[in-house]
């Protein structure tokens, strides 16, 4: 048989299979299935990430751009003024628990709603943004009272892959089951940018909503409508974050700025920790993880500034045998701290903490440990 007669028989053979229907059910399931391990293995990874790093955790490898942080540069308590009382965010406060939105008050009461979530993205001047319980973007209003409205859908109602909400929780991006990022306001249906991501293997790990971060698998890269810069990153990208002039890349081997119009280093290579960036991008506030811990850090919050690396530490407040799981900011100076207690086993504790007063108050104490923060 010639080559041609064997091309033609495969093509004969090819037509007469029925392609089956892809299974959008199944699919879907996967996807949120995905979502679920990805989303509880985030302290797991932080913890992981924090084994790698030799010795101090704050320890820097200067890459150029200006002076690495370390310990000397700490503004330690001790040598410090009292801070000024507590003038703590009196914001609401969106959350998970036990799988279901709950929204947390500043008298300490909360309203908690039937809606199901796999996660809360966030909230801003529309309401909160959540991926609910089959993987649907959904904005939850919230009137005068802090009591969450009835859920509308965005994105067309359709399942998501993955979605960000930025700092400012006015700009949406998501990508959709075909692999296309898309970019939009809140409130609007209609993308500002859509673009389809390289390969299924394509990674979106931040957005503010003009800009986004794309992990290739080989390279990360800072994406602009219309240019492209590589991210020149020291160690495995986890995730990151984008807010103002500042993009933060959480790796393996700790915390890296970037300026965000152009992907140009800015400092060293923070060691390993579980933080979070200022809806401004000038500040990155830090907790200590147990790893780090068991180095024989103190369990300390601490404020990094991302231009200077200058360091700062000291929160009233903040109990001490706390480790740190997931940071969020409320505001440009009060942001929340997600905690596990060696103490109440088991359960997870939010504190609000203040940058200007540099003091801390426990806000819920949950002994079921199924709490989560907005991924804001």
């Amino acid at each position: 048989m010639t080559s041609t007669e064997i091309r033609e028989s495969l093509t004969h053979v090819g037509a007469a299979v029925e392609v089956p229907v892809v299974d959008r059910v199944a699919f879907q399931a996967r996807v949120r299935a995905e979502r679920r391990r990805r989303t509880a293995g985030r302290s797991l990874v932080a913890a992981a990430a924090a084994v790698t790093v030799v010795g101090s955790a704050l320890a820097v490898t200067s890459t150029g751009g200006g002076a690495g942080p370390d310990r000397d540069r700490f503004t330690d308590p001790a040598g410090a003024p009292n801070p000024a009382p507590a003038t703590l965010s009196s914001g609401r406060v969106p959350l998970a628990l036990e799988g279901r939105l709950q929204e947390l008050l500043p008298d300490g009461g909360s309203y908690a709603t039937d809606q199901r979530v796999e996660e809360v993205l966030g909230s801003g001047p529309d309401g909160v943004v959540v991926i609910d319980g089959d993987s649907r973007l959904q904005l939850l209003p919230v009137d005068a009272d802090g009591r969450p409205g009835d859920a509308r859908p965005l994105a067309g109602g359709d399942p998501v892959q993955r979605a960000w909400l930025d700092k400012t929780g006015e700009f949406l991006g998501y990508v959709d089951l075909g692999n296309r990022l898309h970019l939009r306001a809140v409130v609007s249906d209609r993308d500002t940018e859509s673009v389809p991501l390289l390969d299924q293997q394509t990674r979106l790990m931040a957005t503010d909503g003009t800009r986004w971060v794309e992990d290739e698998g080989d390279r990360l890269s800072l994406r602009l409508p219309d240019q492209s810069f590589e991210i020149d990153s020291n160690g495995d990208p986890l995730r990151a974050e984008l807010a103002g002039d500042t993009l933060a890349v959480h790796t393996r081997t700790g915390i890296e700025f970037y300026d965000s119009a152009d992907g140009t280093r800015r400092l060293g290579n923070l060691g390993g920790t579980t933080g979070s960036l200022s809806p401004d991008g000038t500040t990155y506030a830090a907790g200590r993880d147990d790893v780090e811990r068991d180095q024989g850090m103190r369990p300390a919050l601490f404020l990094v500034d991302t231009r200077t690396g200058d360091q700062t530490r000291g929160f009233t407040g903040y109990a001490a045998d706390m480790t740190a799981l997931a940071l969020t900011w409320q505001d440009e100076d009060d942001f929340l701290v997600l905690a596990s207690s060696s103490v109440r086993t088991g359960n997870h504790v939010l504190y609000a903490c203040s940058v200007t007063s540099r003091a801390c108050e426990e806000r819920f104490d949950d002994p079921t440990g199924t709490l989560r923060i907005a991924s804001q």
